[in-house]
């Protein structure tokens, strides 16, 4: 009994002290993993504030996607340009003005009418007026909002090819 005992005894030495090695080696391991990451950590803060970008010089040929709005479209005066966008069917751009929307509307009816455009269609409603005016290759609808709280009113232009 006495050599079961002591054979049990030796073994369980023999177990507590490989897992006292083996946590030694982890926590070298772990260490060593630590500050190779707190290293990595000050290197990239230490590139962060010495960084000085270079100076932009402007782009005198800028080329970019071809604008369908014809010359032929005129704006009146002391427009307040809002917005240009690109639309599935063509190109819309939308402005405020100091007119009314029959004053809008007169003014391209007028526009177009000199330049031999026909109007397709126009409807007239309480807030709008939305006009269609077409030439061989181009549709040009024009809408025309009536802002309520200030006296300017709202454009908006979408220029298509037919």
């Amino acid at each position: 009994m006495q050599k079961l005992w002591a054979a049990n005894f030796v073994r369980t030495k023999h177990i507590k002290y490989n897992k006292l090695i083996n946590t030694a080696a982890n926590s070298k391991i772990y260490g060593l993993i630590f500050f190779i990451i707190l290293g990595g950590f000050s290197f990239s803060y230490y590139k962060f504030q010495k960084y000085e970008p270079t100076v932009l010089h402007q782009v005198q040929d800028v080329k970019g996607v071809e604008s369908t709005r014809s010359p032929d479209v005129p704006y009146p005066q002391n427009i307040e340009k809002i917005g240009l966008s690109r639309t599935l069917h063509g190109e819309q751009t939308t402005y405020q003005v100091s007119m009314t929307k029959e004053e809008v509307r007169d003014f391209y009816y007028s526009t177009f009418q000199n330049k031999r455009w026909e109007v397709e269609s126009e409807g007239r409603y309480d807030d709008f007026i939305i006009s269609k005016y077409k030439s061989l290759d181009k549709l040009i609808t024009v809408i025309a909002f009536d802002l309520s709280d200030s006296d300017k009113t709202l454009v908006s232009i979408e220029i298509s090819p037919r």
